[in-house]
């Protein structure tokens, strides 16, 4: 599942890397993705069921210019997405701060981060 939203993010926004690590170079504004978790079940109609994920998604740039214009992006690529089945849907739960203070790495490259969270719905049935 990760998997799919992941490629789905690459297919459409290429300044879009999928790792875990900040790296040094200034090929950023790119996504951190982290690992799915399940939150809850619920029922969306008398015998039918749904799984539901949340996820998070960090925006990460170094020197911050592109850091509110690739958030919307990646909102609007993800909400209401349909990459996982037919009838799922990706939606935005929260945002984080638009402006924080930079961090700094072990070499001091500084950089920005702004956190998205969304929450994944899966039909019963469904892949």
């Amino acid at each position: 599942m990760l998997e799919q939203i992941k490629a789905l993010l690459e297919e459409t926004q290429p300044r879009v890397y999928g790792t875990g690590d900040v790296p040094n170079k200034a090929r950023l504004p790119y996504l951190l993705v982290y690992t799915l978790q399940p939150t809850q079940i619920r029922s969306l109609s008398r015998e039918e069921g749904a799984r539901r994920f949340r996820f998070g998604v960090t925006v990460v740039d170094l020197g911050a210019q592109y850091i509110e214009a690739d958030a919307d992006t990646v909102e609007q690529v993800l909400e209401g997405s349909r990459v996982l089945d037919g009838l799922s849907r990706i939606e935005l739960v929260s945002r984080g701060p638009v402006r924080r203070e930079p961090e700094v790495t072990s070499d001091g490259q500084e950089y920005t981060t702004l956190p998205l969270h969304f929450t994944v719905t899966i039909p019963k049935g469904a892949a």
